[in-house]
């Protein structure tokens, strides 16, 4: 899919994960660069969309996960990073289930119950 409007649903959804309160929210986050997301992929993280710049490299990507190409300036818009990079990726965040505990007491650490 080639998108090139800011205005797009997906474009907006990606840039809102430049907030805190978004990314909490959807429990997504970002990864940027081909090298990361090379990794990710390699290591079979749960990933929802990969962005590619448009001129890109390829990476090898399963069919099955959407892929969004956009041109250079768009990347820029979508990216934290001072250049644009060639590859992003939303990842969704696996839930954390089982609670944090303290190695010294072996306590669990967490917000305190009044």
């Amino acid at each position: 899919m080639y998108l090139s409007s800011r205005s797009n649903p997906h474009i907006k959804y990606i840039r809102s994960l430049h907030q805190k309160k978004a990314r909490d929210q959807h429990n997504r986050f970002l990864i940027e660069g081909r090298s990361l997301v090379a990794e990710a992929l390699q290591m079979c993280w749960p990933l929802e969309l990969i962005v590619r710049r448009e001129g890109a490299s390829a990476l090898d990507l399963p069919a099955s996960l959407l892929q969004i190409e956009v041109p250079e300036t768009l990347m820029e818009f979508l990216s934290t990073l001072s250049s644009a990079p060639e590859y992003l990726a939303v990842v969704i965040h696996a839930a954390v289930t089982a609670p944090e505990l303290d190695i010294v007491t072996g306590k669990q650490i967490g917000r305190a119950h009044v």
